[in-house]
Protein backbone atom coordinates (compact mmCIF):
# COMPACT_ATOMS: atom_id res chain seq x y z
CA UNK A 1 0.00 0.00 0.00
CA UNK A 2 2.87 2.50 1.05
CA UNK A 3 4.23 3.77 -2.65
CA UNK A 4 6.40 6.93 -2.83
CA UNK A 5 4.55 7.58 -6.34
CA UNK A 6 7.94 9.25 -7.63
CA UNK A 7 6.78 8.00 -11.19
CA UNK A 8 6.36 11.41 -13.74
CA UNK A 9 3.02 11.32 -13.94
CA UNK A 10 3.31 13.18 -17.13
CA UNK A 11 3.86 10.34 -19.52
CA UNK A 12 1.04 8.59 -21.14
CA UNK A 13 -1.53 11.37 -20.03
CA UNK A 14 -3.57 10.50 -23.39
CA UNK A 15 -4.60 7.15 -21.32
CA UNK A 16 -6.14 9.50 -18.53
CA UNK A 17 -9.42 10.02 -19.43
CA UNK A 18 -12.24 11.07 -16.79
CA UNK A 19 -10.31 9.75 -14.13
CA UNK A 20 -10.12 11.23 -10.87
CA UNK A 21 -7.36 11.32 -8.49
CA UNK A 22 -7.99 13.00 -4.95
CA UNK A 23 -5.41 13.99 -2.59
CA UNK A 24 -5.49 14.91 1.12
CA UNK A 25 -3.16 16.40 2.49
CA UNK A 26 -3.67 16.83 6.75
CA UNK A 27 -1.69 19.25 8.08
CA UNK A 28 -0.70 21.14 11.24
CA UNK A 29 -2.37 23.77 10.82
CA UNK A 30 -5.18 22.48 8.04
CA UNK A 31 -6.25 19.67 5.78
CA UNK A 32 -6.35 20.36 2.03
CA UNK A 33 -8.41 18.07 -0.44
CA UNK A 34 -7.44 18.25 -4.22
CA UNK A 35 -10.13 16.96 -7.25
CA UNK A 36 -7.77 16.14 -10.09
CA UNK A 37 -9.82 14.87 -13.60
CA UNK A 38 -8.11 13.46 -16.16
CA UNK A 39 -8.44 14.55 -19.72
CA UNK A 40 -6.51 14.23 -23.34
CA UNK A 41 -5.17 17.88 -22.50
CA UNK A 42 -4.03 16.70 -19.19
CA UNK A 43 -5.16 16.77 -15.21
CA UNK A 44 -7.46 19.52 -14.78
CA UNK A 45 -8.52 20.93 -11.26
CA UNK A 46 -12.01 19.73 -10.48
CA UNK A 47 -12.69 20.86 -6.99
CA UNK A 48 -10.70 21.73 -3.99
CA UNK A 49 -11.57 22.35 -0.22
CA UNK A 50 -10.31 22.95 2.77
CA UNK A 51 -11.01 23.32 6.47
CA UNK A 52 -8.71 24.88 9.69
CA UNK A 53 -6.92 22.47 12.11
CA UNK A 54 -7.21 23.57 15.37
CA UNK A 55 -3.90 24.08 17.07
CA UNK A 56 -4.48 21.57 19.90
CA UNK A 57 -5.44 18.90 17.37
CA UNK A 58 -3.78 15.37 17.19
CA UNK A 59 -3.14 13.10 14.94
CA UNK A 60 -6.42 10.99 15.04
CA UNK A 61 -8.42 13.74 17.88
CA UNK A 62 -11.85 14.64 17.15
CA UNK A 63 -11.34 18.31 16.39
CA UNK A 64 -8.68 16.47 13.38
CA UNK A 65 -11.72 14.02 12.02
CA UNK A 66 -14.05 17.32 12.27
CA UNK A 67 -11.29 19.34 10.13
CA UNK A 68 -11.37 16.19 7.56
CA UNK A 69 -15.08 15.93 7.62
CA UNK A 70 -15.52 19.53 6.78
CA UNK A 71 -13.46 20.15 4.02
CA UNK A 72 -14.49 16.68 2.84
CA UNK A 73 -18.14 18.25 3.12
CA UNK A 74 -17.61 21.14 1.15
CA UNK A 75 -16.59 18.96 -1.94
CA UNK A 76 -19.21 18.85 -5.11
CA UNK A 77 -19.53 14.87 -4.35
CA UNK A 78 -18.42 12.09 -2.15
CA UNK A 79 -14.93 10.86 -1.54
CA UNK A 80 -14.51 7.34 -1.19
CA UNK A 81 -10.63 6.82 -1.91
CA UNK A 82 -7.92 9.28 -1.36
CA UNK A 83 -4.24 9.79 -1.69
CA UNK A 84 -2.84 11.05 1.49
CA UNK A 85 0.50 11.67 2.72
CA UNK A 86 2.85 11.37 5.19
CA UNK A 87 5.37 14.04 6.27
CA UNK A 88 9.00 13.39 5.06
CA UNK A 89 10.25 13.05 8.74
CA UNK A 90 8.51 9.47 9.00
CA UNK A 91 10.52 8.39 5.94
CA UNK A 92 13.74 6.88 5.78
CA UNK A 93 15.85 6.90 2.26
CA UNK A 94 18.60 5.39 1.64
CA UNK A 95 20.35 4.93 -1.68
CA UNK A 96 21.75 1.39 -2.62
CA UNK A 97 23.12 -0.65 -5.68
CA UNK A 98 21.90 -3.64 -6.84
CA UNK A 99 24.51 -5.63 -8.26
CA UNK A 100 24.46 -6.77 -12.08
CA UNK A 101 24.20 -10.26 -11.32
CA UNK A 102 21.20 -10.05 -9.60
CA UNK A 103 19.40 -7.29 -12.08
CA UNK A 104 18.25 -10.11 -14.79
CA UNK A 105 14.86 -12.01 -12.42
CA UNK A 106 12.76 -10.18 -10.45
CA UNK A 107 12.20 -12.12 -7.96
CA UNK A 108 16.13 -11.93 -7.11
CA UNK A 109 16.26 -8.07 -7.62
CA UNK A 110 13.49 -7.76 -4.45
CA UNK A 111 15.60 -10.12 -2.40
CA UNK A 112 18.74 -8.54 -2.91
CA UNK A 113 16.48 -5.06 -2.23
CA UNK A 114 15.63 -6.89 0.88
CA UNK A 115 19.49 -8.27 1.89
CA UNK A 116 20.77 -4.79 1.35
CA UNK A 117 17.64 -2.73 3.29
CA UNK A 118 18.86 -5.19 6.29
CA UNK A 119 22.40 -3.71 5.88
CA UNK A 120 21.68 -0.12 5.31
CA UNK A 121 18.80 0.64 7.75
CA UNK A 122 19.05 1.64 11.54
CA UNK A 123 16.17 -0.53 12.58
CA UNK A 124 14.77 -4.07 11.88
CA UNK A 125 13.17 -4.26 8.27
CA UNK A 126 10.89 -6.27 10.03
CA UNK A 127 8.58 -3.66 11.61
CA UNK A 128 9.45 -1.27 8.42
CA UNK A 129 6.69 -0.93 5.02
CA UNK A 130 9.52 -0.88 2.55
CA UNK A 131 9.50 0.53 -1.09
CA UNK A 132 12.00 1.39 -3.56
CA UNK A 133 12.14 2.27 -7.64
CA UNK A 134 14.92 2.28 -10.02
CA UNK A 135 16.49 5.58 -9.74
CA UNK A 136 19.00 5.52 -12.90
CA UNK A 137 20.44 3.71 -15.41
CA UNK A 138 22.44 0.52 -14.49
CA UNK A 139 26.16 0.58 -14.81
CA UNK A 140 28.66 -2.49 -14.81
CA UNK A 141 28.66 -2.17 -11.07
CA UNK A 142 24.44 -2.85 -10.78
CA UNK A 143 21.40 -0.62 -10.74
CA UNK A 144 21.07 2.09 -8.51
CA UNK A 145 18.11 2.06 -6.42
CA UNK A 146 16.10 4.51 -4.15
CA UNK A 147 14.64 2.43 -0.86
CA UNK A 148 11.71 4.33 1.43
CA UNK A 149 11.48 3.03 4.61
CA UNK A 150 7.96 3.68 7.18
CA UNK A 151 7.28 2.40 10.15
CA UNK A 152 4.29 0.21 9.78
CA UNK A 153 3.08 1.58 13.00
CA UNK A 154 2.99 5.27 11.32
CA UNK A 155 1.36 3.43 7.88
CA UNK A 156 -1.19 1.64 9.96
CA UNK A 157 -2.32 4.90 12.21
CA UNK A 158 -2.54 7.04 8.69
CA UNK A 159 -5.17 4.13 7.38
CA UNK A 160 -7.06 4.68 10.69
CA UNK A 161 -7.66 7.97 10.49
CA UNK A 162 -9.29 7.37 7.14
CA UNK A 163 -10.95 4.74 8.17
CA UNK A 164 -12.96 6.68 11.06
CA UNK A 165 -13.72 9.35 8.21
CA UNK A 166 -15.18 6.86 5.71
CA UNK A 167 -12.42 7.06 3.71
CA UNK A 168 -9.86 4.32 2.10
CA UNK A 169 -6.49 5.05 1.06
CA UNK A 170 -5.57 4.21 -2.76
CA UNK A 171 -1.99 5.08 -2.15
CA UNK A 172 -0.07 6.17 1.06
CA UNK A 173 2.71 8.60 -0.16
CA UNK A 174 5.34 10.99 1.02
CA UNK A 175 4.30 14.35 1.29
CA UNK A 176 8.04 15.67 -0.21
CA UNK A 177 7.56 13.52 -3.19
CA UNK A 178 4.18 14.97 -3.79
CA UNK A 179 5.66 18.58 -3.93
CA UNK A 180 8.04 17.63 -5.78
CA UNK A 181 5.92 15.63 -8.29
CA UNK A 182 3.43 19.36 -8.57
CA UNK A 183 6.54 21.09 -9.10
CA UNK A 184 7.70 19.19 -12.13
CA UNK A 185 4.01 18.82 -13.79
CA UNK A 186 3.30 22.29 -13.52
CA UNK A 187 6.41 24.24 -13.24
CA UNK A 188 9.24 22.32 -15.44
CA UNK A 189 11.80 25.57 -15.21
CA UNK A 190 11.99 25.15 -11.88
CA UNK A 191 11.78 21.39 -10.83
CA UNK A 192 15.27 21.75 -9.44
CA UNK A 193 14.14 24.27 -6.91
CA UNK A 194 14.63 24.27 -3.46
CA UNK A 195 11.07 24.55 -1.39
CA UNK A 196 10.65 26.15 1.33
CA UNK A 197 6.89 25.39 3.16
CA UNK A 198 6.71 27.63 6.12
CA UNK A 199 3.41 26.50 8.08
CA UNK A 200 2.24 27.49 11.05
CA UNK A 201 3.84 25.82 13.37
CA UNK A 202 7.17 24.60 11.53
CA UNK A 203 8.60 25.29 8.15
CA UNK A 204 10.16 22.95 6.12
CA UNK A 205 12.98 23.40 4.06
CA UNK A 206 13.40 20.70 0.98
CA UNK A 207 15.87 19.90 -1.47
CA UNK A 208 15.05 18.47 -5.12
CA UNK A 209 15.06 14.61 -5.73
CA UNK A 210 18.30 13.58 -6.41
CA UNK A 211 18.51 9.76 -7.33
CA UNK A 212 15.20 9.35 -6.08
CA UNK A 213 16.17 11.03 -2.44
CA UNK A 214 14.81 13.93 -1.42
CA UNK A 215 15.95 15.53 1.44
CA UNK A 216 14.41 17.45 4.11
CA UNK A 217 15.01 20.04 7.15
CA UNK A 218 12.85 21.33 9.56
CA UNK A 219 13.53 24.37 11.52
CA UNK A 220 11.24 26.35 13.61
CA UNK A 221 7.52 28.42 12.36
CA UNK A 222 8.73 31.96 10.89
CA UNK A 223 7.75 34.71 13.29
CA UNK A 224 4.02 36.24 12.55
CA UNK A 225 5.95 40.07 12.61
CA UNK A 226 7.98 41.00 9.76
CA UNK A 227 10.78 42.95 12.04
CA UNK A 228 11.27 39.36 14.08
CA UNK A 229 12.66 37.43 10.74
CA UNK A 230 15.87 38.14 11.19
CA UNK A 231 17.09 34.99 13.60
CA UNK A 232 14.65 32.90 11.86
CA UNK A 233 16.52 33.63 8.50
CA UNK A 234 19.41 33.33 10.09
CA UNK A 235 18.33 29.92 10.84
CA UNK A 236 16.97 28.97 7.44
CA UNK A 237 20.57 29.90 5.69
CA UNK A 238 22.29 27.50 8.29
CA UNK A 239 19.10 24.71 6.70
CA UNK A 240 20.14 25.79 3.34
CA UNK A 241 23.67 25.48 3.80
CA UNK A 242 23.43 21.83 5.21
CA UNK A 243 21.60 20.33 2.07
CA UNK A 244 23.87 18.22 -0.23
CA UNK A 245 25.76 20.86 -2.10
CA UNK A 246 23.98 21.09 -5.54
CA UNK A 247 25.25 23.84 -7.93
CA UNK A 248 22.26 23.11 -10.50
CA UNK A 249 19.69 23.89 -7.60
CA UNK A 250 21.80 27.30 -6.08
CA UNK A 251 21.63 28.89 -9.28
CA UNK A 252 18.20 27.91 -10.13
CA UNK A 253 15.87 29.62 -7.50
CA UNK A 254 13.88 28.95 -4.25
CA UNK A 255 9.71 28.13 -4.75
CA UNK A 256 8.01 29.70 -1.45
CA UNK A 257 4.78 27.64 -0.13
CA UNK A 258 2.64 28.71 2.81
CA UNK A 259 2.81 31.76 4.60
CA UNK A 260 6.15 32.73 3.52
CA UNK A 261 4.02 33.64 0.22
CA UNK A 262 3.23 36.56 1.93
CA UNK A 263 4.34 39.81 0.12
CA UNK A 264 6.56 41.35 3.30
CA UNK A 265 7.65 38.09 4.03
CA UNK A 266 8.72 37.05 0.51
CA UNK A 267 10.81 40.60 0.63
CA UNK A 268 12.39 40.10 3.49
CA UNK A 269 13.17 36.35 2.03
CA UNK A 270 14.98 38.10 -0.69
CA UNK A 271 16.83 40.52 1.27
CA UNK A 272 18.06 37.65 3.54
CA UNK A 273 18.87 35.46 0.64
CA UNK A 274 20.28 37.72 -2.26
CA UNK A 275 21.48 36.45 -5.44
CA UNK A 276 18.14 33.75 -5.25
CA UNK A 277 15.31 33.72 -7.53
CA UNK A 278 11.93 33.35 -5.41
CA UNK A 279 8.50 32.65 -7.21
CA UNK A 280 5.49 31.13 -4.99
CA UNK A 281 4.37 28.18 -7.35
CA UNK A 282 0.39 28.52 -8.84
CA UNK A 283 -1.54 25.57 -9.91
CA UNK A 284 -3.78 25.62 -12.34
CA UNK A 285 -6.96 26.69 -11.89
CA UNK A 286 -10.30 24.89 -13.66
CA UNK A 287 -10.37 26.44 -17.09
CA UNK A 288 -14.56 26.93 -16.63
CA UNK A 289 -13.70 29.42 -13.35
CA UNK A 290 -12.05 32.60 -13.01
CA UNK A 291 -9.93 31.55 -10.01
CA UNK A 292 -6.71 32.88 -10.83
CA UNK A 293 -5.36 29.56 -9.28
CA UNK A 294 -4.51 27.56 -6.26
CA UNK A 295 -1.38 28.68 -4.49
CA UNK A 296 1.68 27.11 -3.09
CA UNK A 297 -0.21 25.92 0.31
CA UNK A 298 -1.94 23.82 -1.83
CA UNK A 299 1.49 21.73 -3.38
CA UNK A 300 1.18 18.90 -0.98
CA UNK A 301 -2.16 17.94 -1.72
CA UNK A 302 -2.13 18.95 -5.50
CA UNK A 303 1.00 16.46 -5.72
CA UNK A 304 -1.03 13.87 -3.84
CA UNK A 305 -3.97 13.83 -6.32
CA UNK A 306 -1.75 14.04 -9.15
CA UNK A 307 -0.15 10.39 -7.84
CA UNK A 308 -4.02 9.07 -8.00
CA UNK A 309 -4.40 9.80 -11.66
CA UNK A 310 -1.20 7.64 -12.15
Amino acid sequence: MFVTGLQRVCNGLSHWHGRRGVGLDIGASAVRVVSLRSGRAGPRLEAHAWAAMPLDSADGSASALDAIRIALRDLPFRAVEVVVGLPGSTAITRRIVIPADDDGDAQRFDAAVQRQAAAVLPVSPAGLQLDWHRSGPADAIGHPVCLVAVRRETVDQRMALLNAVGLRAQVVDLNPYAERRALELWSPQHVRDVLIDCGQRATRVISPAESGVVTSRELAAAPSSVGALTQWLDELQVALSSLPARDDVRSTGIAVAGSAADPDRLAALQAGQPGCMFHVPQMPPDPGSVDAGLGGAWLTAYGLALRGLS
